[in-house]
C-alpha cells in the first residue's frame, strides 16, 4: 500500500496593496521502493527504516541477479550488492531519503541515483 504525504506549498500574492499567504496543498502519493540484493548482502535496517519512516513502502528480496538488473538500469559504477527500484528509477546505495522522496515526488528526467561516499550523483 502506497503512503501519501502532503505536500504544501507557500506563495505570496499581492491583492489590492495587500501582502496576502496562500497555502495550497498538493496530495502526492510515492511510489513504493523495492530492494533487491544478493544472498550474501546486507542491507542497513537504519537506511529501509527511514525509508519507512518517510511514508514510503519498502520491500526487500534476495535475488543473485542483482548485477545483471544494475546492468539494465544503467548504473555507471555499481558500488553495492543492492540495487533499490522505484518505478523507472535506480537508487545504488544508501542515498539519503530526503533526495529519495524528492526523486518520488518530483519525476525528474533522470534514471537514478546513486550515493558514493558522502557524493550523491545524479545519472540520466
Amino acid at each position: 500500500m502506497n503512503k501519501k504525504i502532503q505536500i504544501a506549498t507557500l506563495s505570496a500574492a499581492l491583492f489590492a496593496g495587500l501582502s496576502t499567504q496562500v497555502l495550497l496543498a498538493e496530495e502526492v502519493e510515492l511510489q513504493p521502493v523495492s530492494i533487491y540484493k544478493t544472498s550474501a548482502c546486507a542491507v542497513s535496517q537504519g537506511w529501509l527504516d527511514s525509508l519507512r519512516g518517510a511514508g514510503i513502502d519498502v520491500s526487500v528480496d534476495v535475488t543473485e541477479t542483482v548485477p545483471e538488473m544494475q546492468r539494465n538500469f544503467g548504473v555507471p559504477s555499481p558500488t553495492e550488492c543492492y540495487i533499490g527500484v522505484a518505478g523507472d528509477y535506480f537508487l545504488n546505495g544508501e542515498v539519503p531519503v530526503s533526495i529519495v522522496t524528492d526523486l518520488l515526488e518530483r519525476f525528474p528526467g533522470i534514471r537514478g541515483v546513486s550515493a558514493e561516499g558522502d557524493t550523491v550523483t545524479t545519472h540520466d
